[in-house]
């Protein structure tokens, strides 16, 4: 019973700290009971991909999956960080969460291309029970495995494939000229909406909805009534009574019966023409043809309702209340049914988040950086994204044309002395600071970090130190460049401008993976840059330090070239080791499935 329990104390003493192990589940063979019964509580047609495609025609069905999906796609990805100054001891960070920057930064690319490209077809899993499809993947200019598009196939055509218990990757049927195609993760994507324990496969978000769908829309059901009610309410109706035998008319050599004179006479009445009847009468004075008009009921709103009652019901099956719709939000009564609303869209972000999480984003990091990288994706809760939105627009939606946010008033005239006077700054939309690089939104400081982080990348990028496979020095100057551009701007506008005053200086930072000898030049005219090329030929390097002098690092065995202007009053500081460096010896431990597939390599240095 506890012989588990003692292998991971074991695996905990015994396995080095930048070693991850992952555990299989014991129960991954477990089978849920299939009951039968108060599956069919009424006599309705079984609930099937059939049933769904019906449903699809009611325009009510429709309108709800939309309301139901639409909070999905401004979702704002962000983890929380204790702050002691905020009321509730933490505020919401935008990006994601990792170890490693530079792992969070690509997840977050991966994440965004995927939300913004591929999100509506994801959230037809609600209609389905479960979507998926083949992920194509990419080498990007970084040289890093990214993903690219996402394949979508029809539900009914996939399958789930498990390794021992444990999802792995899908079966696409109806291949033309290869029939069922294997896909493994993460060249795979399979997500279930809903899904039960012990299931496989999820239910689709109409099945609370079927019931009121049948009263709707089946034979005999309230759009029938209603269309009865209407037609006799429009053409009317008609009771005929005929006396038996025939009847001569004019112009036909043979007598008609009374029957078909009667039914000719109604089906003018219907068509709205003028009638004419015989008017013979018996003995006792009563009418041999007597003729009543249809009537309708005095009040039909009962007969008009019934069907939008219906509508209200396959919203509420559906999973969206009904102060969701009526505009009642904000009373005090609507707002559990609101919050109970956007906790279930939270629990659906939460989980497509994690089926992409196993079945792409791990495997990936896995690929491009040689190991497992701990990230967390979390996003804001979706009723505080309202909530706020609801507060920055005072409590009501802005109206186009109110003049609201853009510095107009209502007439289109100048509110102030320039027509963009009161205009709001730019604002990111964009929670990631190297995509965000050439918006004009990003300050000098944020300049930098970005290069920070896009030079950072070098350090952990390739499994084998001594083999660069990764370079990313072109886009980090591009951000150097745009940085030092950001500070020449900042210090003219300080003298115009007392609001913005001059950042602090910056000390940049340049560490340049081994390779072929290379020729840097650096213009600083904040801080000393500190360079270290850690490069085995004779590098090129022409430094402008206006403040200071720079501080140069260079271990390599040919004596460089170096042409600095630095201040009189400054001397720089230049350490060159001459000798070659020692080679390290190192140790590689590969650990391997039970498949014999690779899952991890680690590379450790041998101490001497």
């Amino acid at each position: 019973m506890f012989e588990n329990m003692k292998r991971w104390l074991k695996l905990k003493q015994t396995t080095p700290a930048e070693q991850t192990i992952s555990g299989r589940p014991q129960t991954s063979g477990y089978q849920t009971f299939n009951h039968l019964y108060f599956q069919q509580p009424r006599d309705l047609p079984l609930f099937s991909f059939m049933s769904i495609y019906a449903m699809l025609i009611d325009p009510q069905v429709r309108l709800a999956l939309l309301i139901r999906s639409a909070p999905l796609f401004g979702v704002e990805w962000a983890f929380k960080k204790t702050d002691p100054t905020s009321p509730k001891g933490f505020k919401w960070m935008p990006g994601i969460q990792s170890e490693r920057p530079e792992v969070a930064v690509f997840i977050q690319r991966q994440l965004e291309r995927i939300w913004n490209n591929h999100l509506h077809e994801i959230v037809e899993a609600q209609k389905w029970g479960w979507m998926g499809g083949e992920v194509c993947l990419k080498l990007g200019r970084s040289r890093l495995v990214e993903f690219k598009r996402l394949e979508v196939r029809r539900a009914e055509d996939l399958r789930l494939l498990k390794t021992r218990g444990i999802p792995s990757g899908i079966e696409v049927r109806r291949v033309k000229d290869l029939g069922n195609v294997n896909l493994a993760f993460p060249e795979a994507f399979f997500h279930s909406h809903d899904r039960q324990p012990g299931e496989d496969y999820g239910q689709s978000a109409m099945l609370g909805a079927y019931s009121p769908w049948c009263d709707k829309w089946l034979d005999g059901a309230a759009l029938d009534v209603r269309r009865l009610f209407m037609h006799k309410d429009a053409y009317g109706g008609a009771d005929l009574g005929y006396p038996d035998g025939e009847t001569y008319i004019h112009g036909f050599d043979q007598p008609v019966p009374n029957r078909d004179v009667a039914r000719q006479i109604v089906e003018q009445i219907r068509a709205g023409n003028t009638i004419v009847r015989p008017s013979a009468r018996d003995a006792n004075g009563n009418e041999q043809w007597p003729l009543e008009r249809a009537t309708v009921a005095a009040n039909p709103a009962h007969i008009l309702q019934y069907p939008k009652d219906l509508d209200s019901e396959i919203t509420s099956g559906i999973g969206i209340p009904n102060q969701v719709l009526d505009n009642a939000g904000s009373q005090a009564g609507a707002r559990v049914p609101m919050a109970a609303f956007y906790a279930s869209l939270d629990s659906w972000v939460t989980q497509i988040v994690s089926d992409l999480k196993e079945q792409v984003f791990e495997h990936l990091v896995l690929l491009n950086w040689g190991r497992p990288i701990d990230f967390e994706i979390t996003h804001k809760p979706l009723a505080e994204q309202a909530m706020e939105q609801q507060s920055n627009s005072g409590g009501q939606p802005v109206q186009p044309g109110s003049g609201q946010g853009n510095g107009l008033e209502a007439g289109g005239q100048d509110a102030q002395s320039g027509i963009f006077a009161n205009q709001p700054p730019p604002r990111r939309m964009s929670l990631d600071v190297v995509s965000a690089v050439g918006q004009g939104v990003l300050s000098a400081t944020e300049l930098v970090k970005a290069a920070r982080q896009c030079m950072s990348l070098d350090a952990g990028q390739a499994v084998q130190p001594t083999k660069p496979e990764y370079d990313f020095l072109p886009l980090a100057v591009a951000f150097l460049d745009q940085a030092e551009q950001a500070e020449q701007n900042t210090k003219r506008m300080s003298s115009m401008v007392a609001a913005n005053p001059i950042s602090p200086p910056v000390n940049v930072t340049i560490n340049m993976p081994p390779g072929p000898a290379p020729e840097v030049t650096v213009n600083n005219q904040v801080d000393s840059p500190i360079i270290n090329l850690p490069t085995q030929d004779a590098p090129t390097i022409n430094v402008v330090a206006s403040t200071v002098s720079p501080i140069i690092n260079i271990p390599q065995q040919s004596p460089p070239t170096i042409n600095i202007r630095t201040p009189k009053a400054d001397a720089p500081t230049i350490n060159i080791t001459t000798e070659p460096a020692k080679p390290v010896a190192t140790k590689t431990t590969i650990i391997r499935d039970s498949r014999g597939d690779i899952i991890e390599s680690i590379s450790t240095p041998i101490k001497e």
